[in-house]
């Protein structure tokens, strides 16, 4: 059972949620404060896995035909538990949310709208869907950077994040494209073709690579932040577009969608280093 939990909040997932805080708070600036960075995690982290709890939730169909290992689909987990447990956890991260500020509150019922919005609808619409997940995910950095004086670092933070995830979130679309089409989503591949997601794929990872470099070249980041962001970040982002253009089956969108999670590991690496002067 213990397990099942695990997969079902995405345990790796919420690991890299967690260091996206920590990085977003050390990019900020002003005074340190436990309370706050406490309700940044907490928040952050309850929401988090409520999203990915209420994804299985409303996509056990689908899942059946993509992901049948998953704990509702395989029904290790009930349907009805899933939805109680994906609703507490949204709660608590409201809640948590008010350890920081009045401000943070409204935010975190604003991203708990969104979640569930995006998983009871906008998942199936082109283009929404992702951005959603995308807007989400450049959010965390704005979120946590408000918890203190938030600075160009965090802005430049929330845009790479929104990029990167704009792109997998493609890339996963592709990968689920067969039980989406059994289920009737209308995801951007199946509306607008497996080859114009490439495109745009591809149009936004070379977006967030000229990206990458710009706060170093106007005297935001360090010259350690570049020589990472450029020898692993950019580099494998390369490696990824070259990849994308020749995939043709599942597993490989599959594995390009690992490539990209690492990358974000690469990218948070990056981030810690950004202040660090040589």
């Amino acid at each position: 059972m213990l397990k099942s939990f695990f997969t079902l909040v995405r345990v790796g997932n919420l690991l890299l949620a967690v260091f996206s805080v920590l990085a977003g708070y050390f990019l900020a600036a002003g005074p340190f404060n436990i309370t706050a960075l406490l309700g940044l995690v907490l928040s952050v982290g309850f929401i988090f896995m409520s999203g990915n709890v209420l994804n299985d939730y409303y996509d056990v169909d689908i899942d059946r035909v993509n992901r049948p290992e998953r704990p509702i689909a395989s029904g290790k987990v009930k349907v009805g538990h899933a939805l109680i447990l994906g609703l507490v956890l949204l709660i608590l991260g409201i809640v948590t949310s008010a350890l920081i500020s009045y401000s943070h509150l409204i935010m975190a019922i604003g991203c708990g709208f969104l979640l569930v919005a995006y998983n009871a609808y906008l998942k199936r619409v082109p283009f929404w869907g992702n951005f959603t997940i995308a807007f989400l995910g450049g959010l965390v950095f704005i979120y946590t950077g408000f918890a203190r004086i938030i600075t160009p670092h965090c802005w430049f933070a929330a845009i790479f994040a929104f990029l990167i995830h704009f792109g997998r979130e493609m890339i996963k679309d592709i990968e689920d494209m067969h039980g989406d089409v059994t289920y009737g989503a209308e995801t951007m591949p199946i509306r607008l073709g497996v080859k114009f997601t490439k495109i745009l794929f591809t149009i936004s990872v070379v977006i967030l690579i000229i990206a990458t470099i710009v706060p170093y070249i106007i005297k935001v980041f360090s010259l350690v932040y570049l020589i990472i962001m450029v020898f692993l970040v950019d580099t494998l982002l390369i490696y990824i577009i070259l990849k994308t253009i020749y995939a043709s089956e599942k597993k490989d969108y599959s594995r390009i969608s690992l490539l990209l999670k690492l990358d974000i590991v690469f990218g948070l690496i990056a981030l810690f280093t950004s202040k660090i002067s040589v």
